[in-house]
């Protein structure tokens, strides 16, 4: 099983619950997953690195870095996961469902619920909890939660043009209040 996570590794994204999670599902299948994204956080990249290597994970997780072609690493992922403590929107996610990956994200404030549909689209586990993690990183991989179909078109809603109506409409609404 291929999992994919996508951001900077940084305090906020919280990649620790990702790779202790990811220690508890190799006992029980094979995984492997990859981290894209930026290094600039030194302390943060050798806390990550430092874990990996204590739970015997270098051979499992590949720390690819910055790229600016993203896109081949959701179209050879099975699974996307995103473990941050906290986010803003979680463009990742839309991103992901985009290419009709399984996502599996903590309930971090604020995106990954409402992206989400409260579980509709996506299995989602409290912050910092690596056990439910692993549970529903399983569970995806034996039973999915939606097509990878479900998951385009939800994304689709999300589009420039529907999000920039939105806004339009809201606007309106405020200005016309006055």
């Amino acid at each position: 099983m291929n999992l994919v996570a996508v951001g900077r590794i940084a305090p906020q994204k919280d990649y620790s619950t990702l790779i202790l999670a990811l220690a508890k599902v190799k006992i029980y299948q094979k995984v492997h997953l990859k981290i894209v994204g930026g290094t600039g956080d030194a302390a943060e990249l050798n806390k990550v690195q430092q874990l990996i290597t204590k739970l015997k994970l270098d051979n499992d997780i590949e720390l690819v870095g910055y790229t600016d072609a993203v896109n081949k690493y959701y179209e050879s992922a099975d699974i996307f996961v995103l473990s941050s403590a906290w986010e803003g929107f979680g463009n990742v996610i839309v991103e992901a469902m985009a290419f009709g990956l399984p996502v599996i994200s903590t309930d971090c404030n604020y995106g990954p619920s409402e992206i989400l549909e409260d579980g509709k689209y996506g299995r989602l586990a409290g912050v910092g909890d690596d056990e439910k993690l692993a549970d529903l990183i399983m569970l995806e991989a034996k039973q999915p939660l939606t097509t990878r179909a479900a998951l385009v078109q939800r994304s689709s809603e999300f589009s420039e043009n529907i999000i920039a109506g939105q806004y339009q409409q809201l606007i309106e609404e405020v200005v016309n209040e006055f």
